[in-house]
């Protein structure tokens, strides 16, 4: 399954929230936690509709436009949080962070 969102760590994600309780008020907001073997959390929200890709032949046009779909329905979600993402930084997996910007990322889960 893929996960549309922002490559997050914890701490910064708690203090994104100003909460110590951020799986309740992460699901409050309409959004999703996923936890990585790496210590990384992912806020986004899950794209069910492509748990089957892995299994079957997928049109190529249909998978692109259930991403931007499942985008634009994120940062709309996010948008109600009133978050300025760019205040934080972004924790990819086994790399240093980067600055975060407002493009959500696609994750395999």
């Amino acid at each position: 399954m893929f996960i549309v969102g922002y490559p997050l760590d914890y701490e910064k994600l708690c203090t994104m929230f100003n909460t110590n309780d951020i799986d309740n008020c992460v699901k409050n907001n309409g959004l999703e936690l996923y936890y990585t073997d790496k210590g990384q959390v992912i806020l986004g929200l899950s794209i069910p509709e492509t748990t089957y890709i892995f299994h079957d032949f997928v049109n190529v046009d249909k998978l692109v436009i259930l991403l931007l779909e499942y985008k634009k329905k994120f940062l709309d979600v996010f948008k109600n949080t009133k978050i300025d993402i760019t205040k934080f930084m972004f924790y990819p997996m086994e790399s240093e962070d980067v600055p975060a910007t407002e493009e959500p990322c696609v994750f395999k889960h």
